[in-house]
């Protein structure tokens, strides 16, 4: 019986994988290990002769590997035809069998060490496939490269997103007054002398909100939540095409990648002290009763 279905392996080092028929979603459970596919792949498959006769799609060449490049090891794979060495590299995540990958890391210093890296696939045509490798992150048990491999595996280590400054004619000088004009100004009110606080640890760069608070009357006190109008840089500097790739800052113990261009984050939106920036303000007023009061203002 032949099936078109889809591939998922199930346990580690493709001892099984499941094929779910994608016009009944009858899942055959199989042992995988001798065939040629990866999780995700559309394959065309003989459930009578456990063979698979076409592999119709699969993700495979859009997609980047993290693992461990096995340097360490007595067990020697042989070499690529310019005489680099061929290692063992073992993925992170278990959905991918081993890789043959060549690499010179050995070239100019003989390292006792396993190292991160990142490959993408190359072709299949031994009992593992062969991968190219793009990236050496670090050796193995080093801390920045026990981080930074993480990012990887996690999908999340995309490049800093960053902005054509001289296109829009701005430096890590410039002002909310060089960026805008005073018609778009006006739409926001000015409480430039108003007192504000901010929480965020010293050296921080992008200070992203501050808080204040005034009495307005004996009975009245008045509270602003002020957070960084970042979407009027967004609209300024079309960064439409950079925000769909990206919907998240991520703080890291070694470093921080910004959600938006760095001259924005860490510069030109941050509520830095004694800088004029562009806010969005929840404004609550408390009396000594507990009633309430809230309204939103630029």
């Amino acid at each position: 019986m032949i099936i078109l279905g889809k591939v998922k392996i199930t346990e580690p080092q493709y001892k099984k994988a499941e094929i779910t028929a994608i016009d009944s979603n009858i899942v055959y459970e199989i042992n995988f290990a001798k065939h040629k596919a990866f999780n995700n792949d559309v394959i065309k498959y003989d459930v009578d002769a456990d063979n698979i006769i076409e592999i119709i799609s699969t993700e495979i060449k859009n997609k980047i590997i993290p693992g461990i490049l096995i340097v360490n090891s007595a067990y020697k794979i042989g070499y690529k035809r310019n005489n680099i060495p061929i290692y063992l590299f073992s993925p992170l995540d278990y959905k991918y069998p081993k890789f043959y990958v060549a690499s010179n890391i050995n070239k100019h210093k003989k390292t006792l060490q396993n190292y991160y890296a990142i490959i993408k696939y190359d072709s299949w045509k031994h009992k593992f496939p062969n991968g190219l490798c793009t990236n050496v992150i670090g050796p193995v048990g080093d801390l920045n490269s026990e981080y930074n491999i993480q990012l990887y595996n996690h999908n999340l280590c995309n490049r800093v997103a960053k902005l054509d400054r001289k296109e829009y004619k701005i430096h890590n000088n410039s002002t909310i007054y060089d960026i805008f004009d005073s018609e778009f100004l006006q739409k926001y009110n000015d409480i430039t002398k108003l007192e504000t606080i901010s929480i965020d640890p010293p050296n921080c760069l992008d200070i992203d909100d501050a808080l204040s608070i005034q009495d307005i009357s004996n009975n009245i006190k008045k509270i602003g939540i002020h957070i960084a109008d970042a979407s009027a840089f967004s609209e300024k500097f079309n960064l439409d095409l950079i925000l769909q790739k990206r919907s998240y800052t991520i703080y890291c113990p070694h470093k921080k990648i910004n959600m938006f261009p760095n001259i924005i984050s860490d510069n030109l939106a941050s509520l830095k002290q004694d800088n004029d920036r562009l806010t969005l303000t929840l404004w609550i007023e408390i009396d000594n009763d507990d009633n309430l009061k809230y309204y939103f203002e630029r």
